[in-house]
C-alpha cells in the first residue's frame, strides 16, 4: 500500500490514514516509512511527529508540519512499528540509515524536518 503526504494549509497529512492498527508487519511499517522519506519527511525513528517542521527554501521554519491530532496518530503508528520491528528481528534504526542513503534528496522547499 502506497502512503502519500499531502500539504493543506501548511499542514501534512499522511494518507490513507496509518494507524497503530493498520500496521500488522514489519513489511507493512517498513513500506510506510520509506513513503514517508520518499515524500521528504525527514523521518527518524525516535523523533516525535510533533516536532516536525515544515521549512521554506530558505530552511526558515513556516510551523508545525503535522496537526496535533495527526502527530499523534503517526506516534502511536510509529510506537507500533517499533514494536514489529522487534518482534520480527529487525534493527529499526539499521533499516532507517539504509533508507536515507537510499532516498534521493528532494529540495527543501516544504520539507518537514525534526
Amino acid at each position: 500500500m502506497a502512503y502519500n503526504v499531502t500539504m493543506d494549509a501548511k499542514l501534512l497529512t499522511v494518507t490513507p490514514l496509518v494507524t497503530a492498527d493498520s500496521l500488522t508487519t514489519a513489511v507493512e511499517a517498513s513500506a510506510w516509512i520509506r513513503d514517508l522519506l520518499a515524500a521528504g519527511v525527514n523521518f527518524h525513528p525516535d523523533d516525535d511527529f510533533s516536532d516536525y517542521v515544515l521549512t521554506n527554501a530558505l530552511g526558515v521554519s513556516q510551523g508545525a508540519a503535522f496537526a496535533p491530532a495527526e502527530a499523534h496518530r503517526l506516534n502511536l503508528a510509529l510506537e507500533r512499528a517499533h514494536e514489529l520491528f522487534q518482534a520480527a528481528g529487525d534493527d529499526i534504526y539499521e533499516a532507517a540509515r539504509a533508507w536515507h542513503e537510499a532516498t534521493p534528496p528532494r529540495p527543501a522547499a516544504g520539507a518537514p524536518r525534526a
